[in-house]
């Protein structure tokens, strides 16, 4: 999952095709599951040297009858490093699954990669 940001406007990372081009194929989980998950976030400003950050988030989702239904039950979160820079999990209630909200800063290029483990319990 990638995306870069330019300035300071939440912005939705998606995974990506080899090619670079994106698709929405979310963190999703099935209907009457729930999962553990892990994501590890790197941010890296591409037009400057020296400013970077990192993420790593564990919790627990789960998904009812329907995407509407998914729901964030426990979320850990252990930043690392020092900008302003901002990273956002939530439930996707419309695709069904972890949406990750990213937000940059004015005047600087990042490049925000993540990889999400997500191990699931199906009923």
């Amino acid at each position: 999952m990638a995306n870069t940001t330019t300035d300071a406007t939440p912005t939705a990372i998606y995974s990506q095709i080899a090619d670079g081009s994106t698709y929405t194929d979310y963190a999703r989980i099935p209907n009457n599951s729930a999962a553990m998950f892990k994501v590890f976030l790197t941010a890296h400003r591409t037009d400057v040297v020296g400013e970077n950050d990192g993420w790593e988030f564990t919790g627990i989702v789960s998904r009812d009858a329907n995407a509407a239904s998914t729901a964030i039950d426990a979320l850990q979160i252990n930043p690392m490093g020092l900008t302003s820079w901002n990273v956002s999990l939530a439930a996707d209630t419309t695709n069904g699954g972890i949406g990750i909200t990213v937000t940059g800063e004015a005047g600087k290029t990042i490049k925000w990669v993540a990889m999400c483990q997500i191990f699931r319990c199906a009923s």
